[in-house]
Protein backbone atom coordinates (compact mmCIF):
# COMPACT_ATOMS: atom_id res chain seq x y z
CA UNK A 1 0.00 0.00 0.00
CA UNK A 2 1.48 3.35 -1.00
CA UNK A 3 1.82 5.82 1.86
CA UNK A 4 1.66 9.54 1.53
CA UNK A 5 4.79 11.31 2.67
CA UNK A 6 4.27 14.25 4.96
CA UNK A 7 6.64 16.68 6.57
CA UNK A 8 6.10 18.62 9.74
CA UNK A 9 7.71 21.93 10.50
CA UNK A 10 7.37 24.13 13.58
CA UNK A 11 7.87 27.87 13.26
CA UNK A 12 7.92 29.95 16.46
CA UNK A 13 6.31 33.35 16.19
CA UNK A 14 6.08 35.82 19.08
CA UNK A 15 6.64 33.85 22.30
CA UNK A 16 3.85 31.32 22.49
CA UNK A 17 2.41 31.13 18.97
CA UNK A 18 3.52 28.30 16.75
CA UNK A 19 2.46 27.67 13.21
CA UNK A 20 2.08 24.03 12.37
CA UNK A 21 2.45 23.15 8.73
CA UNK A 22 1.75 19.78 7.25
CA UNK A 23 2.44 18.89 3.65
CA UNK A 24 0.34 15.97 2.51
CA UNK A 25 0.22 15.26 -1.21
CA UNK A 26 -0.07 18.75 -2.70
CA UNK A 27 -2.16 20.08 0.15
CA UNK A 28 -0.79 22.47 2.79
CA UNK A 29 -2.71 22.86 6.01
CA UNK A 30 -1.70 25.58 8.44
CA UNK A 31 -3.07 25.77 11.96
CA UNK A 32 -2.25 28.57 14.40
CA UNK A 33 -2.19 27.22 17.94
CA UNK A 34 -0.93 28.20 21.40
CA UNK A 35 1.70 25.85 22.91
CA UNK A 36 0.80 22.78 20.83
CA UNK A 37 2.30 19.35 20.93
CA UNK A 38 2.47 17.72 17.48
CA UNK A 39 0.85 14.49 18.68
CA UNK A 40 -2.01 16.52 20.18
CA UNK A 41 -2.55 18.28 16.86
CA UNK A 42 -2.73 15.01 14.93
CA UNK A 43 -5.10 13.51 17.52
CA UNK A 44 -7.39 16.55 17.27
CA UNK A 45 -7.74 16.17 13.49
CA UNK A 46 -10.88 14.30 12.50
CA UNK A 47 -9.95 11.31 10.37
CA UNK A 48 -11.55 9.59 7.40
CA UNK A 49 -10.70 6.20 5.87
CA UNK A 50 -11.55 5.90 2.17
CA UNK A 51 -11.93 2.32 0.93
CA UNK A 52 -12.13 2.17 -2.85
CA UNK A 53 -10.27 0.23 -5.54
CA UNK A 54 -10.26 3.19 -7.96
CA UNK A 55 -6.95 4.91 -7.16
CA UNK A 56 -7.72 8.12 -9.04
CA UNK A 57 -11.03 8.49 -7.21
CA UNK A 58 -9.36 7.77 -3.83
CA UNK A 59 -6.68 10.37 -4.55
CA UNK A 60 -9.11 13.07 -5.67
CA UNK A 61 -11.45 12.51 -2.73
CA UNK A 62 -8.48 12.33 -0.32
CA UNK A 63 -7.10 15.62 -1.58
CA UNK A 64 -10.51 17.29 -1.38
CA UNK A 65 -11.09 16.18 2.22
CA UNK A 66 -7.50 16.99 3.24
CA UNK A 67 -7.92 20.53 1.88
CA UNK A 68 -10.89 20.88 4.21
CA UNK A 69 -8.72 19.86 7.17
CA UNK A 70 -9.48 16.17 7.62
CA UNK A 71 -6.76 13.59 8.16
CA UNK A 72 -7.29 11.08 5.34
CA UNK A 73 -6.15 7.47 4.98
CA UNK A 74 -7.06 5.12 2.17
CA UNK A 75 -7.22 1.43 1.32
CA UNK A 76 -7.68 -0.27 -2.06
CA UNK A 77 -9.94 -3.02 -0.70
CA UNK A 78 -11.74 -4.24 2.39
CA UNK A 79 -8.93 -6.56 3.51
CA UNK A 80 -6.39 -3.73 3.64
CA UNK A 81 -8.93 -1.59 5.49
CA UNK A 82 -9.47 -4.32 8.11
CA UNK A 83 -5.70 -4.59 8.62
CA UNK A 84 -5.48 -0.80 9.01
CA UNK A 85 -8.39 -0.66 11.47
CA UNK A 86 -6.85 -3.35 13.69
CA UNK A 87 -4.06 -0.88 14.47
CA UNK A 88 -5.64 2.55 13.94
CA UNK A 89 -8.87 4.37 14.63
CA UNK A 90 -10.81 6.76 12.41
CA UNK A 91 -13.88 8.95 12.84
CA UNK A 92 -15.58 7.95 9.57
CA UNK A 93 -15.31 5.38 6.79
CA UNK A 94 -16.19 6.04 3.14
CA UNK A 95 -16.74 2.69 1.43
CA UNK A 96 -17.18 1.44 -2.13
CA UNK A 97 -19.04 -1.85 -2.61
CA UNK A 98 -17.45 -3.34 -5.74
CA UNK A 99 -13.79 -4.11 -5.01
CA UNK A 100 -11.40 -7.05 -5.51
CA UNK A 101 -10.31 -9.44 -2.72
CA UNK A 102 -12.79 -8.22 -0.08
CA UNK A 103 -15.69 -6.14 -1.37
CA UNK A 104 -17.66 -3.58 0.59
CA UNK A 105 -20.35 -5.99 1.80
CA UNK A 106 -17.73 -8.47 3.05
CA UNK A 107 -15.89 -5.58 4.73
CA UNK A 108 -19.05 -4.46 6.55
CA UNK A 109 -19.72 -8.01 7.72
CA UNK A 110 -16.19 -8.35 9.12
CA UNK A 111 -16.19 -4.78 10.43
CA UNK A 112 -19.36 -5.40 12.44
CA UNK A 113 -18.80 -8.98 13.62
CA UNK A 114 -15.02 -9.39 13.96
CA UNK A 115 -13.79 -5.92 14.80
CA UNK A 116 -16.96 -4.87 16.63
CA UNK A 117 -16.25 -1.24 15.84
CA UNK A 118 -18.87 1.47 16.05
CA UNK A 119 -17.63 3.87 13.39
CA UNK A 120 -20.10 5.69 11.15
CA UNK A 121 -19.77 4.94 7.46
CA UNK A 122 -20.83 6.24 4.08
CA UNK A 123 -21.44 3.77 1.27
CA UNK A 124 -20.29 5.63 -1.83
CA UNK A 125 -20.70 3.45 -4.89
CA UNK A 126 -21.78 3.25 -8.53
CA UNK A 127 -24.06 0.36 -7.64
CA UNK A 128 -27.66 1.52 -7.69
CA UNK A 129 -29.39 -0.55 -5.06
CA UNK A 130 -32.58 0.90 -3.58
CA UNK A 131 -32.90 -1.98 -1.09
CA UNK A 132 -29.36 -1.40 0.16
CA UNK A 133 -29.97 2.33 0.38
CA UNK A 134 -33.03 1.78 2.58
CA UNK A 135 -31.61 -1.04 4.72
CA UNK A 136 -28.10 0.28 5.34
CA UNK A 137 -27.20 1.57 8.79
CA UNK A 138 -24.75 3.90 7.11
CA UNK A 139 -25.35 6.75 4.69
CA UNK A 140 -25.76 5.67 1.07
CA UNK A 141 -24.57 7.89 -1.81
CA UNK A 142 -24.38 7.09 -5.50
CA UNK A 143 -21.07 8.27 -7.02
CA UNK A 144 -22.75 9.32 -10.25
CA UNK A 145 -25.24 11.54 -8.42
CA UNK A 146 -23.03 13.51 -6.01
CA UNK A 147 -20.21 16.04 -6.29
CA UNK A 148 -17.05 16.23 -4.19
CA UNK A 149 -18.65 19.12 -2.31
CA UNK A 150 -21.76 17.01 -1.62
CA UNK A 151 -19.54 14.28 -0.16
CA UNK A 152 -17.65 16.81 1.98
CA UNK A 153 -20.97 18.22 3.22
CA UNK A 154 -22.15 14.74 4.27
CA UNK A 155 -18.81 14.09 6.01
CA UNK A 156 -19.22 17.39 7.89
CA UNK A 157 -22.80 16.48 8.88
CA UNK A 158 -21.69 13.12 10.27
CA UNK A 159 -18.43 13.97 12.10
CA UNK A 160 -18.45 17.77 12.21
CA UNK A 161 -15.96 20.36 11.03
CA UNK A 162 -12.38 19.26 10.58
Amino acid sequence: MARRHSTTELHPQKNTDIFYSMMSSNCKIICELKNPCISDILIMMKSVLIIDDEKVFRDILSLNLAKQGYKVESAANGQRAIEFLKLNSVDLIILDLKMPQMDGNQFLQSFKSDLKLNIPYIILTNVKDELLAKSSEGTYLNKTEVSLQDIADVVRQIIGEA
